[in-house]
């Protein structure tokens, strides 16, 4: 019964500090604004969006500002709809969120 409590205990916190690492702000968000993507981790590297189906949709954006971990990104050329965003690090890590356009 310890183990399996200690195991539950050990998946909660690594699900609250993995969720915590992404930030999208305002999310979900319009057709109007800029989003931004913060990481407490690491420099952003290069950020994807893809839709629910697997496609590549970044073609469809201009390159996003970089500040070191956040990066500002315009979103009004997509359509309403669910994404994933997939951020690079410049330490190699990957991170991932959802993003909601309305």
């Amino acid at each position: 019964m310890k183990k399996i409590f200690f195991l539950s205990v050990m998946l909660l916190l690594f699900s609250i500090h993995t969720n915590a690492q992404v930030e999208i702000y305002p999310n979900p968000t319009n057709a109007k604004e800029m989003i931004n993507i913060t990481t407490d981790e690491s420099s952003i590297e290069a950020i994807q969006f893809y839709d629910m189906l697997g496609n590549n949709v970044s073609a469809k954006l201009s390159t996003c500002t970089h500040t070191g971990t956040t990066c500002t990104q315009d979103v009004s050329k997509l359509l309403s709809g669910a994404y994933i965003v997939k951020i690079t690090l410049k330490n190699g890590n990957h991170r991932s969120a959802k993003l909601i356009k309305i």
